[in-house]
């Protein structure tokens, strides 16, 4: 057995394919392929980890080795404090909480939310309540979220990021919720543009990016039954391989148009899954689809005493 096998099939389970499952399975979305193709020229298109001069341990040794009483943090930590600058204020919450709350439960989360995971909101506000730091996210903080997001992908007027190579994905209905039901590209101009003049380039440029009209953005090919049947037999021969066990040879219940990949993958893994541990059993599995959640929430957003240019709209 090849390691890379069972980790792509453990990753496929999850529902968020790693290296290894591309690797094995490839792709049938030819154009997205391309255009990275296109992009990369003659990149390796095998990327490495991120790697530290002189350090092992990735993240956690980074945060271990933080020395609030060092000259650099405090350097680092007035950038972050700039409301110039394009860090995310929960960065700087989750920085303070790390810093002042001796708790090593609590400082494993900020470390988590640093690597990408969520954050939860209430205990923060909670910790930083303890310290005497009332948590203020700015409202202006969306509108540095399109600009980040032009910035990131080469798109803000006169900024650039040289050797970044950036992938945005969004949900299908992304764009009806910032500008139909949120009328994002009239309001953050009407309130911030006289505020936050040197902003509004890179947002505005940042919501474009966004509309489906946008040239850089790529819908993704629906799979059709020819597809979905070619996918089911490389993820079935990739899982045979990968616990040595031979999955039914039957043919694949494809159900509805509207169900996503991820639910017909994790649907055929989890049945192979109950088979294999009881061969005599016969799962019978039920999906429902998950939406998310993009509404905002005030009560966790809004500071205790909101000042007049933090107000909701």
């Amino acid at each position: 057995m090849d390691l890379t096998q069972r980790r792509a099939i453990e990753a496929l389970r999850a529902g968020v394919p790693n290296r290894d499952a591309v690797r094995h399975l490839g792709t049938d979305q030819r154009a997205v392929e391309k255009r990275f193709v296109d992009d990369l020229g003659q990149v390796d298109a095998a990327m490495h980890s991120l790697r530290l001069p002189k350090i092992v341990g990735g993240l956690e040794e980074v945060a271990l080795r933080l020395r609030p009483d060092s000259a650099s943090y405090a350097e680092m930590y007035q950038r972050i404090q700039d409301p110039r600058s394009d860090f995310d204020p929960l960065f700087q919450a989750s920085l303070l909480v790390h810093e002042r709350v001796k708790d090593a439960e609590i400082m494993s989360k900020m470390l988590a939310f640093w690597r990408g995971e969520k954050l939860d909101l209430a205990e923060t506000r909670r910790s930083l309540k303890v310290l005497g730091l009332p948590m203020q996210l700015k409202q202006r903080a969306r509108a540095q979220s399109y600009a980040t997001l032009a910035r990131l992908l080469g798109y803000a007027p006169g900024e650039a990021s040289p050797g970044l190579y950036t992938v945005a994905a969004g949900t299908n209905d992304l764009a009806t919720v910032l500008f139909e039901d949120r009328r994002d590209q009239e309001r953050i101009p009407q309130r911030l543009a006289d505020r936050l003049p040197e902003l509004m380039p890179a947002a505005q440029a940042g919501m474009d990016l966004l509309r489906p009209s946008s040239s850089a953005r790529m819908d993704l090919v629906p799979q059709d039954e020819s597809a979905l049947l070619r996918t089911y037999d490389k993820i079935r021969d990739l899982y045979e391989t990968a616990y040595d066990w031979i999955p039914p040879d039957s043919r694949p219940d494809l159900g509805e148009r509207s169900v996503r990949m991820r639910q017909y993958v994790r649907r055929w893994i989890t049945h192979w899954d109950l088979m294999r541990l009881d061969p005599e059993y016969r799962p019978d599995i039920e999906m429902r689809d998950y939406r998310p959640n993009l509404e905002e929430q005030p009560d966790l957003e809004r500071p205790a005493e909101p000042a007049r240019d933090d107000e909701d709209f």
